[in-house]
């Protein structure tokens, strides 16, 4: 009767170790194709480029795009990528949404406040 238990026992324990390695291996190789491991494009460099060429370069690329920032400066071009996340070279998922920087079109214009008959210290205190 003990040696039945004995092997009863042996039985599940291999079972059980056999059943986790191959839960492991499962596991690993379900991550693999599920994240895409080793499917990757690199980022291009997009700076100094028109609105138009970016959308073109990034299509072709299969990858998104979200513009989230807008600067203005006179020395660029209006309408041009001024930076990229992540950084050109970068490698990425196909698919990945990449954050643009442009250069506005447009100055910011900003309002001036009215300070017409009011003194210094009227002023300041504002």
């Amino acid at each position: 009767m003990s040696l039945l238990k004995k092997d009863s026992l042996l039985t599940h324990v291999l079972l059980a170790v056999g059943a986790s390695v191959l839960l492991v291996v499962l596991l690993i190789y379900g991550l693999d194709i599920y994240t895409r491991h080793g499917d990757t494009v690199k980022v291009p460099d997009l700076r100094g480029k028109t609105l138009a060429e970016m959308q073109r370069i990034l299509d072709d690329a299969g990858l998104k795009y979200e513009i989230n920032d807008s600067t203005f400066s006179r020395t660029a071009i209006p309408g041009t990528v001024r930076e990229v996340i992540p950084a050109p070279g970068s490698e990425v998922k196909l698919g990945r949404i990449l954050f643009i920087a442009i250069n506005g079109f447009h100055q910011r214009r900003q309002t001036i406040p009215n300070y017409k008959d009011q003194s210094a210290r009227q002023i300041l205190a504002l």
